[in-house]
This record gives C-alpha cells, structure tokens and sequence, in this order.
C-alpha cells in the first residue's frame, strides 16, 4: 500500500510503520512503583486494579485487562497490538511486574525489565522489594522489539489466543 506523506511523497505503509518501530519502546522511570503511580495518577486510575492494567510499551497507553491468570485475559492486549503494533505488542503486567510479548495470536511472558536490590525478579510482586529498571533487560527488550520478530525469542513460551473478531 501507498500513500502521500509530506511533500507529495509516496511513502509505504510498511515504511512507515519501519520508522515509529525504529524509535524503540517508552521511556520508563528508574523505580517500579513510580510507573504504577504515573499509571494511575495520570487517568485517575480508571476504576481498574493493578491485577487489571498492562501497560503498552511501544505507546505507553493503558490497557485493561478482563482477568488475570487465563490466556484469554490477554485479548485485550492482543487487540491494542494490532491498531499500535500492526499485531506485535509488548506489555507490561503490572500486576506481575512481567513483560508479556503479543505477535499475532501469540503471547509470551518475557520477564521483567525491573530487578530488586539482588538483581531478581519479583514475580507477582510477593516479595515487596524495591524494584529498579535494569537498563541492560530494558535494553535487551528494545532490540528484540526493533528485529520485529518476537517470535523468534523462546518459542517453546508462546501460547496461541482464540481467534478475536
């Protein structure tokens, strides 16, 4: 597909997807409860709990979630990548502190980009530790989002979502 872009130029779609991909994923502050207040505080936490947001990484919106725990929680998800990702996506769960993948009908859970004083993850967020953005994981994270195949990270992680209309 085409279309005129500034200047009259013809530009693809692809290629202009290309460029908003190249510019990496959002800036994230150093602390983990810093983002969760940023999240609420800037929509006046929307009526949703922390076991219901996943914040997209790609456009910082706020999505929320229908449940937590069944892969069909995600959709979601799922559809904000399409409309944001052209069907990729990376989110964070901050109910979990994890960083789901979404390309197509698939997802995957990554990790997470912030680490406690030890250099652990806190996984559901059981131990109350002080979580810190690893810029490293973060960075990480980033290149796996600028190859444009997510897919290729860990295959034997990824669960397939019902089909959404």
């Amino acid at each position: 597909l085409e279309m005129v872009g500034q200047g009259g130029r013809k530009q693809t779609i692809q290629r202009l997807f290309l460029r908003n991909i190249q510019r990496g994923l959002v800036t994230l502050p150093p602390l983990f409860q810093d983002l969760v207040r940023d999240v609420y505080e800037s929509e006046g936490g929307g009526g949703e709990t922390v076991s219901q947001v996943a914040v997209c990484l790609v456009c910082g919106e706020k999505i929320a979630r229908i449940s937590s725990g069944s892969v069909l929680s995600y959709r979601p998800c799922v559809s904000h990548a399409r409309s944001c990702g052209a069907g990729l996506g990376i989110f964070l769960l901050l109910s979990k502190s994890s960083v789901m993948l979404v390309q197509d009908l698939w997802v995957a859970h990554w990790g997470s980009p912030f680490l406690d004083q030890y250099g652990e993850e806190d996984f559901g967020l059981l131990r109350g530790h002080k979580l810190f953005l690893d810029a490293a994981r973060y960075s990480s994270l980033n290149e796996l989002w600028n190859s444009q195949n997510l897919r290729r990270w860990n295959a034997n992680k990824w669960k397939k979502v019902e089909a959404i209309p």
